[in-house]
């Protein structure tokens, strides 16, 4: 794997770099107002901004400080993009990352979220050795709590009325996990 490239191929999905062909399907997902309710972005309502998203994703690559790099979460029978998974180290010390995912809807409660991350986690505190990963989750999302606790993820912290989702100042939990805590149980 290049330094500057992400591509890891796990038993049942890859987390790689957006390509042309997943246009159609990340704009299915990532347009669905009721399914991205409790993310931390606008949903699209256009395909021409999905296509933009992918296009200036391309130019990313993970490592520089303070920029986010979104990737796909590629099905591995079809190679139909299912979610993405972006990562963020933090301005201030680089070896600190954020972690953020989406998977469409009919692909939720299958195990791809949790395969996806641990496989993400692992990249990043072995080949990467990242120090510590972070994961910030609206308080009403009982399902990526639920995940972020099942892979050893603690919180650590609430933010009352931090953030402003639909029309709404919402509450986050702050989720981390370090390097030794993962290598250990794994």
């Amino acid at each position: 794997m290049a330094d500057d490239k992400v591509y890891l191929k796990l038993q049942r999905i890859t987390i790689r770099p957006f390509q042309d062909q997943d246009v159609a399907d990340f704009f299915e997902y990532r347009s669905d107002p009721v399914a991205n309710i409790l993310q931390g972005y606008t949903p699209f309502n256009a395909i021409e901004q999905a296509r933009d998203y992918i296009n200036e994703q391309k130019k990313h690559s993970f490592g520089p400080a303070g920029q986010w790099i979104q990737l796909g979460i590629a099905e591995n029978a079809s190679d139909k993009i299912i979610g993405d998974i972006g990562m963020r180290p933090l301005d201030y010390d680089p070896r600190m990352v954020e972690i953020g995912f989406t998977v469409a809807a009919p692909f939720r409660g299958k195990g791809y979220a949790k395969e996806a991350l641990a496989g993400l986690f692992s990249w990043l505190f072995g080949e990467k050795r990242i120090h510590r990963v972070m994961a910030i989750t609206d308080t009403e999302n009982h399902a990526t709590i639920c995940l972020l606790e099942g892979l050893g993820m603690r919180q650590e912290g609430k933010t009352l009325k931090s953030f402003w989702n639909n029309g709404a100042w919402r509450d986050e939990y702050l989720y981390a996990l370090l390097s030794e805590e993962w290598i250990s149980a794994n």
